[in-house]
């Protein structure tokens, strides 16, 4: 069986006859960290009510739905700012859930609903009380 390994952050490939690699290796990047792992106390309160936020101004799927939990975007942001109040925490994972939604439904469009979400994100952004919203990532933003 191939292997990929990784040195000083380059990854190899061990030759193989008649495979592809069959295992990835991947270096341990936390244990080799010279900084305590902090997660900010408001996490769970936090993540909680930007995934509410979040979803009530999208209609997403089950499958869809299952995904976005699974980014676990609140914990990265805990993670981020270990040291953020509430308020600010708040802030911070409700962008990091915006960015992640906005990336997945970006990777379903083509190149004219890709300008046209872009034209509603830059709209809403720029004139957040006088610009119309013709979509939902539109009156997302908004929010």
């Amino acid at each position: 069986s191939s292997l990929l390994y990784f040195s000083n952050m380059v990854a190899t490939i061990a030759p193989s006859p008649k495979s592809r690699p069959t295992e990835l290796i991947f270096p341990d990047f936390i244990s080799a960290c010279p900084f305590g792992l902090r997660v900010n106390p408001h996490c769970k309160r936090a993540s909680t009510n930007s995934k509410r936020w979040l979803l009530q101004g999208c209609h997403l799927s089950k499958k869809k739905r299952a995904a976005f939990h699974g980014l676990k975007g609140g914990l990265l942001t805990a993670m981020c700012y270990p040291l953020a109040r509430y308020e600010q925490m708040r802030v911070c994972c409700d962008f990091i859930n915006y960015l992640f939604h906005l990336d997945n439904i970006c990777d379903e469009m083509d190149d004219h609903r890709t300008f046209s979400t872009a034209s509603e994100v830059i709209g809403a952004l720029r004139d957040p009380r006088g610009f119309r919203p013709s979509s939902a990532v539109g009156r997302l933003t908004q929010r």
